[in-house]
This record gives structure tokens, C-alpha cells and sequence, in this order.
């Protein structure tokens, strides 16, 4: 859709569906924006510091070709078998295959397999989605043992229209309305574009925990597939020369190849849960130091000044949380902007955050063809972009450095990062004030989940439980959030960010669960026994109406200072939308 068609489309879609500005784009559009993208463990030993653990070793080298949207990669991966019970067959995650339909040509293929010099027998498992590979002889606790594989895989290409504002904000809605489970394929984190190509755990992952385990089986669609340890790669990536390669490691010295025409890049990534690449044929560079992070941000040519701002934002993250939490755990930071599919807003990769290119809009150029009613949410479209990056950024701590299990427990790493975005503006309130931003933000999530039919949830349910990503970040992020909030109120100010600072510190690249948060802050207050009470009050029972408010479905604010009521119609999509989940 051109950019004219868009301006018709919205103004003609404003006046059929609405009539005139209402509750949906109050709430909906603030909700919408909010989202953000919108994929058992053994506990490590007390007694184990991270410095005493021999992390995973990959080494991988990746040969792309950008135009044809094709890769072939070579890993050599070394690793100790850290567990108590001696392994038969080790297993790989093959997050690329995640979603694919049945009859459709896998889009990660591993082509062999190779231990001690030798080739090994090896099979997929669960739709080509988890690679099992046969030992010859068994892996005793403390062993360790180096597996060489060959892989390649053809990325799939998005076309440009399902990256639009429109599209994100159609997809949101038919999220928000649909019946059953979403399951996307994880072309969410491994697709390409005309103009840039995301490959997000692209390689073959070494599994943690039971991969039997129905909770960790990988679903599309909400976030939190991806689940693994820390691990140290040294990656090269050969592919055209002019192309921009962003990863999630730090570069060192690349190489060009005067007979081909192609570059290789190296980059090194240490104590990292995974490692993406982000390749791009026209991207700006700016940069900033801020005390012990390098901060680098890459945007389209005419967003510089949007760059700016999100350098500045950035930056004021890592030094509030740094501050509050501790010391930022990796040497830098990379946002980059990209054209994310509808209903992604932003994203966390290890040492990377993606944010979509739809919502960077600069509204002080003279963009003629820029439709009304998108300059009209102008101060909701800003505050949403500002909010989704410190959030994603919030996740170098929450997810990243303390790892936890995002299947069967996203609340944990989702409601720290989220309250860590509100307790950013908090110190830094720009010309938008804190209660705006949590009404924006955070509850508006929660009422256009209930406007939409949506029933009260218990916070602490695994990830199978949730159906759409607007449930997800209704339940998880925000309802999170609030408790957090609560927390805060009931043990003080410096009860509870002690207790967050110590935690971070004890679970520092490490992996964490719930009930080590929970002993935390049972101990912390002054009456363990009723902050249990609170504890499972909030994580476990559905107060969210009691806590959060319920949302005015009858009546919306105008600009002229009246109220006026909404029309049967909307009234009518949340009630038939209202059923058992």
C-alpha cells in the first residue's frame, strides 16, 4: 500500500469503524504501541561462582549471500557436560524451523555432523525443530567434547507492506480479536527484506535442560522461545562488501577479499545466551561512550535526528539502571533500527535491540503525506517508541545477565524489565509525566485486553497458557508490572531496591527462578508471612480489575473537554469477543 492509499485507508477507516475519535484509539492505540513484539533448567550450584564454570565455546563461520537471501555456516562447538548424569546424545534447538507448516521445506538444514573426526548419526526431531545427535560413547559428568557441524539455511523474505504502521496496527487488532492460540512461524527473528536481513539464532543451539519437556517445546508467535545458557562465540561472516554487519558481539579487524568482492567480519561476544546478525545495505552509524558501555545506535539516512534521541535515551537508560540495579553486564549496546514484521515494536537480542522502523517517525519534518489521525497520537507514538527501547534494554539485566526460563516462567525477566521502563521515566519525566506514561503504557494494555473480551489471568502461568500477544503483555508485562509497583509500596524504597540489586548481583550470568525472587522479598519485609499472602495474591489470584481499575467502556474523553459515548458497534466486538480462555 503507497503512502497515498495509506492516508485514505485511515481516514476512511476512522470514519466507518468509529465516527469520530473514541475509546479505540485512546486505549487500543496506546496499547498497541505498548506491546513489545510483540522466543526444566538445573539450578546452578551456590556453591559454583560463574567464574568457576567452563562456558560453551561456538565457533562459527558464516558465508552470506544477501541478495539471494541464502547462508551456509560452519560451527565447531566445544562445551563440558556440566550435569550430574552422564549423556547418551546431546540435543540442538533449530529456532529457524520454529512454526513452519508441516509440508514446508525446512528453513534450517543441518548437513552433517562430525565428532573426534568422524561423522555421527543424527535426526530431527519435533517438525525439524530440535536436531538430536548419537554419541558413541557416553559423556561422563566433566567430561568435555568438541561437535563440528554444517548447516545452511534460506531465509524467508517479508514483504514491505506487513512492516507498515497500518500493518502493525491490523495485526494488533486481529490479535486482540482472534479465538484461537498464535502460532507464527519465528520469521518473527530470522526473515529478510528488500533492504536489511535479521538472523536471530540462526545456527544450531546447544539445548538446556530436558528438551522432552512439553513446556520447553518452542512455540511461534508470543515472545520467549528461545531458552539457554551463557556461552562465549567467536563468529566470522563473510558476504558482499558495503553491507553493514551488526551483531551481537564486539568487531575485531574484518578482511576484505579483493578477488570476490565480499568482506569478512569478526566479531567476538562473551558470557551471551545466543548471537544474532543484523546485515543492512544503508544504515547510519552514531555512537557515544557513557562509563564502561560503548552505545551505538544505526538508523535509515533522514533519521538521524531520530538517531539523536534514541542515542541520548539509551544512554540515560544504561546509567539509571546501572545506578539502581548495577553495573551494566556487557561492554556495549547496539539499537538498530529494522523493519520489523506487524505487531513487533521492538525486540531484545543478545546485546542488541531492534526497533521497528514504522513507529520512527519524525513528526517535526514537513511530511505532507503523513495522515492526521497518525499525527494526532503523536505524543502517544513517541512515548510508546521511548518506552519499548528502555524496556528492551532493561533486558541486558532481566533475560540477558539473569537468565530464567521465558517457557515456564515469562513473568520474571517481563515484569522487571517493564517496571524497570516506568521506574526510566520516573527519572527522567521529559515533558511527559509519570502517571501519563503509566496510564499509556502499562494500563491502557490491560483495559483494551478487557475492552477486547479479555477475562483476568494469574500472572505466574507458563507460556503455553496465553493465546495472543495482547494477552501476554496484558497478564505478564503489565499486570507484572503493577505488582512490582505494589512491591515497591509495601516494602519502601530502600528495602526494595536492595533486595533488586542483590539479586541481580547473586544471579549475575547466571539462571534464576521465581522462587529465588520471591525468598528475596519474603525476607527482605518486616512480615514474611504476609508478604507471602501479597506474593501469591498478585502472581497467583485474579485481582487485576480490583488492582489495575476496569476500563471505562462506556464513555471517552474529547478534545473539546466533553464525553461522548462510544457506538454499539465497539460494544458490540467486546462482548462477542468475551468467552473462556
Amino acid at each position: 500500500m503507497n503512502e497515498g492509499g495509506l492516508s485514505v485507508f485511515l481516514e476512511t477507516a476512522s470514519r466507518i469503524l468509529f465516527s469520530q475519535k473514541h475509546l479505540m484509539i485512546a486505549y487500543t492505540t496506546a496499547a498497541i504501541l505498548a506491546l513489545v513484539h510483540t522466543a526444566s533448567a538445573a539450578e546452578l550450584s551456590q556453591e559454583t561462582s560463574q567464574s568457576q564454570r567452563q562456558l560453551p565455546e561456538y565457533d562459527i563461520d558464516v558465508r552470506l549471500n544477501f541478495r539471494e537471501a541464502k547462508l551456509e555456516g560452519h560451527q565447531t562447538l566445544t562445551f563440558v557436560n556440566g550435569s550430574r548424569e552422564a549423556a547418551e546424545n546431546l540435543f540442538f534447538h533449530l529456532y529457524p524451523n520454529v512454526g513452519l507448516e508441516a509440508e514446508s521445506p525446512l528453513t534450517l538444514n543441518v548437513r552433517s555432523v562430525i565428532i573426534d573426526k568422524k561423522r555421527v548419526q543424527f535426526s530431527l526431531q519435533a517438525r525439524g525443530t530440535v536436531l538430536k545427535v548419537n554419541l558413541s560413547d557416553k559423556l561422563a559428568p566433566g567430561e568435555s567434547l568438541t561437535v563440528s557441524i554444517e548447516f545452511s539455511a534460506t531465509v524467508p523474505s517479508i514483504p514491505k507492506e506487513e512492516t507498515s504502521l497500518i500493518a502493525h496496527f491490523l495485526e494488533e487488532i486481529n490479535d486482540a480479536m482472534g479465538e484461537q492460540t498464535q502460532a507464527r512461524a519465528t520469521r518473527e527473528f530470522f526473515f529478510t527484506t528488500s533492504n536489511t536481513m535479521l538472523l536471530g539464532y540462526f545456527f544450531p543451539l546447544l539445548a538446556e535442560g530436558d528438551i522432552r519437556d512439553p513446556d520447553r517445546l518452542p512455540i511461534g508467535g508470543i515472545k520467549g522461545v528461545v531458552y539457554s545458557d551463557l556461552a562465549n562465540f567467536n563468529v566470522s561472516v563473510e558476504t558482499e562488501a558495503g553491507l553493514s554487519v551488526i551483531t551481537s558481539g564486539d568487531a575485531a579487524p574484518d578482511v576484505q577479499n579483493p578477488s570476490t568482492s565480499t568482506r569478512k567480519h569478526r566479531f567476538r561476544g562473551r558470557n551471551l545466551r545466543s548471537f544474532a546478525i543484523i546485515v543492512s545495505n544503508n544504515l547510519k552509524r552514531i555512537e557515544r561512550n557513557i562509563p564502561g558501555v560503548r552505545v551505538a545506535v544505526w538508523v535509515r539516512p533522514g533519521n538521524e535526528r531520530i538517531g539523536q534521541g534514541l542515542i541520548a535515551t539509551a544512554s540515560n537508560a544504561l546509567e539509571t539502571y546501572s545506578k539502581i540495579f548495577g553495573a551494566h553486564p556487557y561492554p556495549s549496546l547496539k539499537v538498530v533500527e529494522v523493519p520489523l514484521p506487524a505487531s513487533f515494536s521492538g525486540m531484545d537480542l543478545p546485546g542488541m535491540v531492534a526497533l521497528a522502523d514504522a513507529y520512527l517517525i519524525d513528526f517535526d519534518s514537513k511530511q505532507s503525506d503523513l495522515p492526521s489521525i497518525v499525527r494526532e497520537q503523536r505524543d502517544v507514538i513517541q512515548s510508546a517508541l521511548e518506552f519499548t527501547l528502555v524496556h528492551e534494554i532493561a533486558h541486558s539485566w532481566w533475560g540477558g545477565s539473569v537468565g530464567s526460563d521465558p517457557q515456564k516462567a515469562p513473568w520474571l525477566d517481563e515484569a522487571l524489565a517493564h517496571f524497570s521502563a516506568i521506574y526510566y521515566f520516573e527519572e527522567h519525566p521529559g515533558g511527559t509525566s509519570l502517571d501519563s506514561v503509566i496510564d499509556q503504557q502499562v494500563r491502557a494494555t490491560y483495559y483494551a485486553y478487557r475492552l477486547f473480551g479479555g477475562v483476568d489471568m494469574e500472572v505466574e502461568r507458563p507460556l503455553r497458557d496465553f493465546r495472543s500477544r495482547l494477552q501476554y503483555a496484558a497478564i505478564v508485562q503489565a499486570k507484572g508490572a503493577f505488582f512490582l509497583i505494589s512491591l515497591r509500596k509495601d516494602l519502601g524504597d530502600e528495602k526494595f531496591f536492595a533486595v533488586l540489586r542483590a539479586y541481580y548481583e547473586e544471579n549475575r550470568f547466571g539462571m534464576s527462578t521465581p522462587d529465588r525472587l520471591k525468598n528475596a522479598v519474603a525476607q527482605a519485609s518486616s512480615d514474611p508471612r504476609g508478604m507471602r499472602n501479597q506474593l501469591r495474591r498478585w502472581l497467583n489470584e485474579k485481582h487485576g480489575d480490583e488492582d489495575i481499575g476496569s476500563p471505562p467502556v462506556t464513555m471517552v474523553a474529547q478534545p473539546g473537554g466533553g464525553m461522548k459515548k462510544i457506538g454499539r458497534a465497539f460494544i458490540w466486538i467486546g462482548r462477542a469477543a468475551a468467552r473462556p480462555f
